[in-house]
């Protein structure tokens, strides 16, 4: 049997497990407020057992979900704890080399000009050294994430 197949096939049984939970405590609890407004004659008693009785599904139904899903749930916090500790590494290397390369460039060109040249070009230089240098670092970053996570799917889907 295929991996797609047995996916639906546990799809298939939920839908009848969460269909059988929610129905069984509605018509038990149902029945026996019809049983019990006849014994004692008064007719208040079914709407309490019914509202008791869907209660008691939605409960059963909430349960059975949550350990259905339990195993997917555990491997998505598996993954978000591996992510949550790259990203902890990677802003603990940024932490480490705080210069970016718009500043290495910006102490290039001050090396390299004249005193009387570095007064009014710095701050043209800066916004394009600092500013758009970091938005171009910061799309090719993204598009990298998007390309491996694209290929992980796919590999994995």
């Amino acid at each position: 049997m295929s991996k797609k197949e047995k996916k639906i096939l546990r799809s298939f049984m939920m839908i009848t497990q969460i269909s059988i939970t929610m129905l069984v405590p509605i018509f038990i609890s149902g029945w026996l407020g019809t049983w019990l407004n006849r014994l004692f004659g008064t007719q208040i008693i079914f709407p309490f057992m019914l509202l008791l009785g869907i209660g008691a599904a939605f409960k059963n139904v909430y349960i059975l979900t949550k350990s259905f899903y339990e195993a997917d749930m555990k491997k998505e916090h598996e993954q978000l704890d591996y992510m949550k500790g790259l990203t902890e590494k990677r802003e603990e290397a940024a932490g480490e080399h705080e210069t970016g390369t718009g500043t290495v460039m910006m102490a290039l060109y001050y090396g390299m000009l004249p005193i009387f040249v570095k007064i009014g070009i710095p701050s043209a230089l800066h916004v394009y050294f600092d500013l758009f240098s970091g938005v171009i670092q910061a799309y090719v970053f993204c598009m990298l994430t998007m390309t491996f996570v694209a290929n992980k799917r796919n590999v994995e889907g």
